[in-house]
């Protein structure tokens, strides 16, 4: 691609990206530079007779579609599946009701810097490497690109999605079902502290003993009520259902 107006700076930058900022030969009035990596052109300019004053850049498309080769492509492929796969949908849904990622894509590119970390990965990052100084940049970048591209469908995905929000539904209903087991005494508390004590010649009884003896039923729905309060205000459901929004 032809340039008359870009900089000294731009060119500096694009030539050593390609490894060619100090590769280069005079052709009379022009600068042709060339890219240690390749041995191909990648840049050409051309100078007034002063050989001062820039009077065109030429840019050349140097980058192939894509370095890596099949092997490394399935590789990519192969361990985006896997770490999908280890990971439970109920798995997902903890990493993300403790705050270790934001949503299920995070998780997902958490688990893959962690699967750098082992030794198995030790040579695929050799294969990657091999490509020289600057062509291991894109290979990376190609081999990560694929990557990501299998965590962010998998993300996206309807099923995966509905099945991290009913994980995390069920953590839910689990706090409820506690709250509901758990809170009788609380409650009955709440009635003796509110209510006035009951007394019948020298007997002293508490209202909530009154109450759960003389008529269960209201106990039982006086007690629902309580319960349903406790839920409605619960902090720890509010955080999760708002989880389960954003997802």
């Amino acid at each position: 691609m032809r340039y008359e107006n870009i900089s000294d700076y731009e060119l500096a930058q694009y030539l050593r990206k390609h490894n060619a900022l100090d590769s280069f030969r005079h052709n009379g009035n022009m600068v042709e530079w060339y890219s240690k990596d390749t041995g191909r052109a990648v840049a050409v300019v051309e100078f007034d007779n002063s050989k001062s004053i820039k009077l065109s850049v030429t840019l050349f498309c140097v980058e192939p579609e894509t370095v890596i080769n099949d092997t490394l492509k399935q590789s990519a492929e192969n361990i985006a599946k896997d770490i999908c796969d280890m990971n439970a949908y109920s798995t997902i849904a903890l990493a993300l009701i403790e705050g270790d990622a934001e949503n299920i894509n995070e998780y997902l590119q958490l688990c893959f810097d962690n699967y750098k970390q082992y030794s198995p990965f030790e040579f695929i990052a050799k294969d990657l490497n091999s490509y020289g100084e600057f062509g291991s940049m894109q290979a990376w970048e190609e081999f990560e690109e694929i990557v990501l591209g299998i965590f962010e469908e998998y993300a996206e995905s309807t099923t995966t999605r509905n099945n991290v929000k009913r994980a995390i539904r069920e953590r839910i209903e689990e706090i409820e079902d506690s709250i509901r087991d758990n809170s009788y005494e609380s409650f009955e508390e709440c009635l003796d502290d509110t209510s006035e004590e009951i007394r019948i010649g020298n007997l002293t009884f508490m209202p909530s003993v009154v109450l759960k003896q003389c008529d269960p039923i209201a106990y039982t729905e006086s007690y629902n009520e309580y319960v349903n309060h406790l839920i409605e205000d619960s902090e720890e459901i509010e955080e999760l259902e708002s989880i389960i929004e954003n997802i």
